[in-house]
């Protein structure tokens, strides 16, 4: 979206919460984006707006959400997950797109931006990213014509999956040894749970990305129907996802600890221990296995104050 506004003659800065993981980075082949932590904002930053992607919720972004946002002329959203209950966010959020790759490539359409082979590639990199590579419950027509046209733009399925899938580092090899190590099996063999340390990451060498996919390990087996990885990361708080083979909705366990996503593939972060977040996570999963429903949480704590760009609520 960047590289397109910028064809466009516009000043556009692409800037992260947390620095682009080594893994992502085969994506910024023009060396645009810039983390929040190494990232000085211009003179003028209140004359821009923001586009914030791939999510609706202030929550989700870190530090960016208190440094950058209130300093904006005004934001939107531009993203496809379902937005947080009672929230109403201003922009273009469309839940039945696959991933908000999509709805970029339509935008540039829109504004008759020319797409390069490497802009592409990115665009496809999110769509097979955002469809576990075509098999999500929103893959359908419209997802594999974006697919086609980025193909026909220069974009080398091959070539990302090479990276995406066959470019891990063999501490990440021995971190999916140590999330499947500790692997159990509850519920008729329907949730299978693991669990990721501080430690294990700090005494193999890991990085925190290292641990992407390995939640959809346990999902290969026929009687699992529910993955989750709790992952301990360095600042305290912990990382739990939640994966399914669809029918059952995480992202309703998700939110109840105030987290989201999808109906096959939500997460949050939680600041309680690890065991106390296994307890809660197998007793809820155990509650819509069953067909139950997930109670609704005391209302958490949600900043309020509307800032630049945001209508009060």
């Amino acid at each position: 979206l960047a590289r397109g506004l910028i064809s466009l003659g516009k000043d556009c800065l692409v800037v992260i919460s947390q620095s682009l993981p080594e893994k992502f980075k085969f994506l910024d082949t023009a060396s645009i984006f810039k983390g929040l932590d190494s990232w000085a904002p211009p003179p003028d930053i209140l004359e821009y707006a923001g586009l914030i992607l791939d999510t609706n919720d202030r929550m989700n972004l870190g530090a960016f959400s208190d440094a950058i946002l209130p300093r904006l002329k005004e934001f939107r959203f531009i993203d496809h997950h379902q937005a947080p209950e009672g929230e109403k966010p201003q922009g273009w959020i469309d839940t039945q797109a696959a991933a908000t790759a999509e709805m970029v490539l339509d935008i540039l359409g829109e504004l008759g931006c020319k797409i390069e082979p490497d802009m592409a590639s990115a665009l496809l990199t999110g769509i097979i990213y955002d469809t576990g590579s075509f098999v999500y419950s929103k893959t359908g027509a419209r997802c594999f014509d974006s697919a086609k046209r980025l193909v026909e733009h220069g974009a080398s399925p091959t070539a990302i999956h090479r990276e995406l899938n066959e470019s891990s580092s063999t501490a990440a090899l021995l971190l999916m040894k140590a999330a499947v190590s500790s692997m159990e099996l509850s519920k008729d063999s329907r949730i299978a749970s693991m669990v990721l340390t501080k430690e294990a990451f700090i005494g193999l060498g890991a990085r925190y990305e290292d641990a992407e996919g390995i939640i959809n390990i346990p999902l290969s087996a026929k009687d699992v129907q529910v993955s989750i990885l709790i992952k301990e990361g360095g600042e305290g708080a912990l990382r739990c996802s939640l994966r399914s083979k669809g029918g059952i909705n995480v992202a309703s366990i998700a939110q109840h600890f105030g987290g989201g996503g999808h109906a096959a593939a939500a997460g949050f972060k939680h600041k309680g221990s690890i065991a106390e977040a296994k307890e809660t996570l197998l007793a809820l999963t155990s509650l819509v296995l069953d067909g139950g429903s997930i109670p609704k949480p005391a209302r958490l704590a949600r900043d309020k104050t509307p800032i630049k760009g945001e209508k009060s609520t």
